[in-house]
């Protein structure tokens, strides 16, 4: 439940887009499924899109037909907003805090009460279920051998990314639609960012094995302020993208986010080995233990020593 508050609070306060609710959901819920909704989604809307054009063309729709055509113009605001709503998100977007406020919320709320059990849950649960096998398989602490990653990764990487460049093409040659959305990028997507995510794990774990050092510390010290960086990566791109910081919203060329992307990397893997240097966990990590305990934790190192001898 405290990982849903702080979702929430996250979501509705700084970002809408927070994953921290739907991991949350889906760690009260002791069911294994699989995600597999994609092509079913894509067929729906599918069929959606045809009622809804048909709708169009008869005088007096019916009260079905009706409720297509407004289901599909809810779709398309979504997925092709008009150019007037779009000029509208970003000026609010280049506002104040208070000014994001609302559509913030809306979208968080959006996300929590309608999209993630339509379209995540089933999605975040499998992941979750992978990640804990894969887990108790010693997959993630470097103690297979070198073949063994050598393999994996060459694998994941060998499924994962023609498969995404696959479904990338099909749906820029279609005219980036919702429909296809879903029937290319939503039904590919778990084998595609699994198996990527796998080849990513291969190298990493060969460099734990290998012991170099300038790579894995850093990203160990990420690792464990995990919950702190993530805070942290929203608070800082809000600031950059948003008028109550920098105003960048809309600004940049899709090519040029990647420099934001390599710019948090750099922030993250940077402060996070020099904050353990003085601190036993991150801010964020030290008020979840002080809460869980219902005590507060020692943060600095020397204070912990302190009261460990005491």
């Amino acid at each position: 439940m405290r990982l849903i508050l702080i979702g929430l609070l996250h979501a509705h306060l700084i970002w809408a887009g927070d994953i921290l609710y739907g991991y949350g959901v889906v760690g009260t819920v002791l069911i294994r499924l699989h995600s597999l909704e994609g092509i079913g989604a894509g067929i729906g809307i599918g069929e959606l899109r045809e009622k809804a054009m048909a709708a169009e063309k008869v005088a007096n729709p019916t009260e079905d037909q009706q409720k297509a055509l407004l289901e599909w113009k809810q779709l398309g605001d979504m997925f092709e907003p008009k150019k007037a709503n779009v000029e509208k998100e970003v000026k609010t977007h280049r506002g104040g805090w208070l000014e994001n406020l609302p559509l913030r919320s809306g979208e968080a709320a959006m996300f929590e009460f309608t999209m993630f059990f339509q379209f995540f849950f089933l999605d975040v649960l499998a992941m979750l279920v992978m990640g804990m096998g894969l887990a108790k398989a010693g997959v993630f602490d470097a103690s297979r051998t070198y073949a063994f990653y050598g393999a994996l990764a060459a694998a994941g990487f060998a499924i994962g990314v023609p498969l995404n460049y696959w479904a990338a093409q099909q749906w820029i040659a279609a005219g980036f639609t919702a429909p296809t959305y879903f029937t290319y990028l939503a039904s590919t997507a778990d084998a595609g960012r699994f198996s990527v995510a796998m080849g990513y794990t291969g190298l990493l774990m060969m460099a734990c094995k290998s012991g170099v050092k300038f790579l894995t510390v850093p990203l160990a010290a990420v690792g464990r302020t995990a919950l702190s960086n993530y805070l942290l990566t929203s608070i800082l791109c809000t600031l950059f993208f948003n008028g109550y910081g920098l105003g960048n919203f809309g600004k940049l060329a899709r090519h040029e986010l990647y420099y934001v992307v390599l710019g948090m990397w750099a922030i993250n893997l940077t402060i996070s080995p020099i904050w353990l240097c003085y601190f036993r966990f991150g801010p964020a990590e030290w008020a979840w233990r002080s809460l869980t305990y219902w005590e507060r934790q020692p943060l600095r190192r020397d204070a912990a020593i302190i009261e460990s001898s005491s």
